[in-house]
């Protein structure tokens, strides 16, 4: 039943009529979903919630609905015998600011959170779609949307329209690869090939910008840059920008684009 409830949301989200012409849509008729996850390929218990992000962000690509799965490698379990080639520094900052804002006794992983402040335990990994499911239903508050996207070898340039933003409202836009993967050989994941839909390669924050006193234009713009990551395929990533309140941490407006369109099928000619 909770997953057909879900199927009948995401499909309402597909036909309504939110798609301006001239963009990306910012019509506040829906609260984004952005799923955070903190993990590690040398934690044990990390591979069978990938295994369930994996899935949902498959399904969130497939149906075209707005539900985001940032995957972050941190880097404070490599000395466990395994090193996280995706790992970074800054993911473990960010998990602290997570868990000292949602009071989380100390790091540790895996540790799941949705919109900002729905924490999910292991146990609670059946329930996913359940809680997916709650928080597409919020009623929106501001809207985000990536305009426009140009990369090179070494950045990505990330064009951004806001609405209904709040002044003490943080930015923040991802990098997100997918379609990575590791053979484990050491550690407590060892022997097991390790399969990443939604790793986070770059993150940043960037404040935003003063409201404007433009009645016939309300919209806010910025931009921004992120790193490409080497040796990436273009094909494999997507740009995620979301907003979100830095106090109760909720996300309340998110929006991803591909860094290059999906390629249509070739058909074949009439004969």
């Amino acid at each position: 039943m909770v997953q057909r409830w879900l199927w009948m949301i995401w499909t309402m989200l597909i036909v309504a009529p939110t798609v301006a012409e001239d963009g990306p849509p910012l019509a506040l008729t829906f609260t984004p979903v952005v799923i955070e996850a903190f993990v590690s390929e040398g934690c044990r218990h990390s591979p069978p919630v990938i295994e369930v992000l994996n899935h949902v962000a498959a399904r969130a690509r497939s149906e075209d609905a707005p539900v985001y799965v940032l995957s972050y490698h941190v880097e404070y379990w490599n000395h466990l015998g395994w090193e996280d080639s995706f790992a970074r520094e800054a993911h473990d900052q960010r998990q602290k600011a997570v868990a000292d804002i949602l009071r989380q006794p100390a790091l540790r992983t895996p540790l799941v959170v949705i919109n900002g402040n729905t924490l999910v335990s292991r146990s609670g990994l059946p329930q996913i779609m359940h809680l997916i499911n709650n928080a597409l239903g919020v009623e929106p508050v501001a809207g985000i949307a990536v305009t426009d996207l140009d990369h090179d070898q070494e950045t990505v340039q990330v064009a951004m329209v806001m609405r209904g933003v709040t002044t003490d409202s943080r930015v923040h836009v991802a990098l997100v690869e997918r379609a990575l993967a590791s053979q484990v050989t050491g550690g407590d994941n060892k022997g097991q090939r390790l399969v990443h839909q939604g790793t986070v390669r770059d993150l940043v924050l960037v404040p935003a910008p003063e409201p404007t006193d433009d009645n016939d234009d309300p919209a806010l713009r910025m931009t921004t840059r992120l790193d490409f990551p080497q040796d990436a395929d273009p094909a494999h990533l997507q740009v995620v920008a979301f907003l979100q309140d830095p106090v109760s941490l909720r996300i309340f407006a998110a929006h991803g684009r591909d860094l290059t369109p999906p390629q249509a099928p070739e058909t074949e000619s009439p004969p």
